[in-house]
């Protein structure tokens, strides 16, 4: 895993967690 990758990845989970909330 690369610093990138994985800072991508946190960044995307973070917004589908917004996205969730928002949607409620």
């Amino acid at each position: 895993e690369t610093p990138a990758k994985r800072r991508q990845t946190e960044s995307k989970s973070s917004r589908e967690g917004s996205n969730e909330q928002n949607h409620q």
